[in-house]
C-alpha cells in the first residue's frame, strides 16, 4: 500500500472516531433559565420611596418545568422577583406576566427601577460550561441596559438596549464566568423612566463539544491527503 492511500484510510478512520466521540457530547442541552410560561400572573410592585425593595420572599414562585430546566430534567430551582425603586415617582413593577408569557418590567411616570428576576436553590451547575447567553427583547423606549448575574457577580451584559416598536428581537451575550458550582441566577434590567419592556426565552447555550473540534481536525487531514494527491 503506497503512503498516499495509507494516510487516506487513517484520516477517514478518525473522521469516524471524532463522530463517535462527538454524538453523545453533542447531546447535553443548553440550560432553560426561564421561558416565563404560566398561567398566573405575579407581580411584584407599587413602590413609592425610593430605596424601597419589594420582598423576594413574597413572590416565590415554583415552576419546575419552565424554570432552570435541562435536557428535560428539572433542577429543582425556583424564581422570586425584586424591583427597587430609584428616584420618586409613581412606582415600578417587575412581572411575570400570565397574558404575554414574558417577565414584565413597568416604570411609571416620573419614576426609575431597577427589575430583577432571581433564581436559588435546587441543583449547582457548572456555569464554565456554556459559552453565550440568549434571550428575546421587546421595549417601547431605548436605553435600558441587561445584567446576567452568577452568585451575584455579572458574567454577561447588554449595554444599551434599543426600543424595538412593538416587535421583538433575540440577544446574544458572550459569557465569562470560572464559577463552576452556580448556586443563584439573576437577570437584571436596569430601566429608564416610563419603560415598558418584555424579556423571555433566557437561556444559556453551550460551548463547542471536544467532539465537533476532533472531526474538524480529521476532516482537515483528509483535506491535506487530497491536496497530496492533486500535487503528484
Amino acid at each position: 500500500m503506497n503512503t498516499s492511500k495509507l494516510l487516506q484510510k487513517l484520516a477517514i478512520a478518525g473522521i469516524a472516531g471524532a463522530a463517535a466521540l462527538a454524538v453523545p457530547m453533542e447531546a447535553k442541552a443548553n440550560l432553560i433559565i426561564d421561558d416565563f410560561n404560566t398561567t398566573t400572573t405575579y407581580v411584584c410592585s407599587d413602590l413609592t420611596q425610593p430605596g424601597d425593595i419589594c420582598d423576594p420572599a413574597s413572590t416565590l414562585i415554583t415552576l419546575g418545568n419552565t424554570v432552570m430546566q435541562a435536557h428535560g430534567v428539572d433542577l429543582g430551582w425556583e424564581r422570586f422577583l425584586n424591583t427597587t425603586l430609584l428616584f420618586p415617582g409613581d412606582g415600578v413593577s417587575t412581572e411575570v406576566c400570565a397574558n404575554c408569557q414574558t417577565g414584565h418590567a413597568v416604570s411609571n411616570a416620573n419614576s426609575t427601577g431597577i427589575f430583577e428576576w432571581i433564581y436559588r436553590g435546587g441543583t449547582a451547575f457548572d456555569g464554565t460550561e456554556f459559552k453565550s447567553f440568549m434571550y428575546d427583547w421587546s421595549a417601547d423606549l431605548a436605553g435600558a441596559n441587561l445584567e446576567l448575574l452568577f452568585d451575584n457577580i455579572v458574567v454577561a451584559t447588554d449595554p444599551l438596549l434599543p426600543a424595538t416598536g412593538g416587535a421583538t428581537i433575540s440577544r446574544m451575550l458572550d459569557l465569562m464566568t470560572d464559577d463552576t458550582s452556580v448556586t443563584e441566577v439573576i437577570l437584571r434590567v436596569n430601566g429608564v423612566e416610563e419603560l415598558d419592556a418584555d424579556i423571555d426565552n433566557a437561556k444559556l447555550v453551550k460551548t463547542p463539544e471536544p467532539g465537533t473540534v476532533l472531526g474538524l481536525v480529521a476532516l482537515g487531514g483528509l483535506g491535506l491527503v487530497s491536496k497530496r494527491k492533486k500535487q503528484k
